[in-house]
């Protein structure tokens, strides 16, 4: 299937989920690098970013699983609107950045707040070139928690 298609079939199933949920937007698909960006914006904009984007996260949850299933694991699926995880995007990485300062400051663990598995991979990123720190994520569910460790040569 060539990759107009797919953003089509995937815009057409977005389209008749958002109606079904009564929502007031509409999707445009676009692909990137490694992800199909879901890109809703209307009316309800709002709705779906009240609350730290509370409602957009449970859509690309629902979406994401759903859409795996037809096209496939290996393929990522992006919701946004507004442009609201590139603000969320440059928020978590500088809240990884000055935690891992933290870390090598004080050379102790820290753990951040519970996140999804979209934020935890951001601050997997925004640091896997930090030799001072290594990441790992703990806890059961959807919402685990990253920790920053100091990198072995950078404990107390």
């Amino acid at each position: 299937m060539t990759e107009e298609k797919r953003r089509e079939e995937i815009r057409s199933y977005v389209g008749r989920f958002v109606e079904a949920a009564h929502l007031e937007v509409t999707p445009l698909v676009r692909a990137e690098e490694d992800a199909f960006v879901i890109d809703l914006s209307g009316p309800d904009e709002d709705l779906l970013l009240d609350r730290r984007g509370e409602l957009l996260e449970s859509v690309q949850f629902i979406l994401g699983k759903v859409l795996q299933k037809r096209f496939g694991p290996e393929t990522r699926f992006l919701v946004d609107s507004a442009n609201y995880r590139q603000g969320r995007e440059r928020e978590i990485t500088e809240v990884a950045r000055r935690s891992a300062e933290r870390v090598k400051k004080l050379k102790e663990p820290f753990e951040l707040s519970p996140m999804n598995p979209y934020e935890r991979r951001l601050v997997h990123l925004a640091l896997k070139d930090d030799r001072g720190v290594r990441t790992e994520s703990d806890g059961d569910g959807f919402m685990r928690r990253v920790t920053i460790f100091p990198s072995q040569g950078n404990i107390k």
